[in-house]
């Protein structure tokens, strides 16, 4: 797996082991749970008893781990994967090593080959973490296992974290061309094919999404190109299609990754610029962007200097929604057309009187 791809793909990677863990931890959590409740009734093996329960109980904060903070902080995922994973390491080599004292290490075994499969990381972390809990465990194993066959217990740890680790790569393959093809189905259902930047649809799911997550801070912009009828008309749909995906360059380079930026049809756009209520910032974008289409979108069948005008509204002070944020917006644009075009206004009440377009 190569670095820039795994890292092209965090977000559904962090989603993928997001779920693993959920399953991972359950299962986990009601096998022990069933193994602690046949001891307390069957009286069985005793010593193993507080094992079992600290496995049971770690499982379902895990469990309940993945429920609540882990949704909202996916980039802690590995952290606590990788906590989880020693955990069980620990576990196993302790009930191989000191309570299994004559027999084979099988769960040790069994997680050294299970737990690579079921995560997506970088090999080198994988295969790090596992031959170094397979050294551990031969270690203690030579020490303190009193188990006469010592060859056949150091020879399952090693062909056990070798079988892991080569099904390990061979699924990670396969789990990243799933991710790949994912991201690309997305991409091509939410983008808009001509600019580049989000569709309708999707524009506003997202900046839907970012409202929920931030209520407290955002702007809210609507481009509309001037006289672009005319141009269109005038020097014909393919100089139309040109200008249109200039405008999808300038946006693109003005704006920074975290803002979400649209096409919302025809020649309007919309940009959500997401955690800003400062309006000298948002008005410093808004005037770049104009500065830098009148510079960047230059035809040579067109001599028409390509201009815009932008309509903004502030979350939350002119609404708390899409919708209204929109409504808001439009309005500031009608009134940036109406007086003179090529300008940018923030809405104020006072819109509310104008008659629109």
């Amino acid at each position: 797996m190569h670095k820039k791809d795994y890292y092209s793909s965090i977000e559904q990677i962090h989603l993928s082991n997001l779920k693993t863990l959920k399953i991972l931890s359950f299962c986990l959590f009601i096998i022990h749970l069933v193994v602690c409740v046949s001891y307390y009734y069957l009286n069985i093996l005793p010593k193993a008893q507080p094992l079992y329960l600290s496995v049971t109980v770690f499982s379902l904060a895990i469990f309940i781990f993945t429920k609540t903070f882990l949704k909202e902080h996916l980039k802690t995922i590995l952290y606590v994967y990788y906590a989880y994973q020693i955990f069980l390491y620990a576990y196993s080599i302790y009930l191989g090593i000191f309570v299994n004292t004559t027999n084979f290490a099988l769960i040790f075994c069994l997680l050294l080959f299970a737990i690579p499969v079921l995560i997506i990381d970088r090999p080198v972390r994988i295969s790090a973490m596992s031959i170094l809990a397979t050294i551990v465990f031969c270690v203690m194993a030579v020490l303190f296992k009193k188990n006469s066959n010592l060859a056949g217990e150091i020879t399952n740890a090693l062909g056990s974290v070798f079988a892991g680790l080569t099904i390990f790569c061979y699924i990670l393959n396969i789990k990243m061309h799933d991710i790949s093809m994912k991201l690309l189905i997305e991409h091509e259902r939410d983008t808009d094919s001509l600019t580049g930047l989000y569709n309708k649809k999707a524009t506003e799911s997202m900046i839907n999404m970012a409202i929920r997550t931030n209520p407290d801070a955002g702007a809210f912009l609507i481009l509309d190109l001037d006289d672009f009828k005319y141009i269109n008309d005038t020097y014909g749909h393919q100089t139309g299609d040109d200008i249109l995906f200039g405008m999808g360059f300038c946006i693109y380079n003005i704006f920074s990754a975290k803002d979400i930026c649209g096409r919302f049809g025809g020649d309007e756009f919309i940009i959500y610029m997401n955690g800003i209520k400062n309006r000298a910032i948002i008005e410093r974008y808004a005037n770049r962007l104009q500065s830098f289409i009148q510079h960047e979108i230059i035809l040579a069948d067109c001599p028409h200097t390509v201009n815009c005008s932008i309509g903004i509204s502030v979350l939350p002070d002119d609404g708390k929604d899409y919708s209204t944020l929109l409504v808001k917006a439009d309005k500031a644009l009608y009134h940036a057309k109406k007086s003179g075009k090529n300008k940018s206004c923030f809405y104020v009440p006072e819109y509310e009187h104008e008659i629109s377009m």
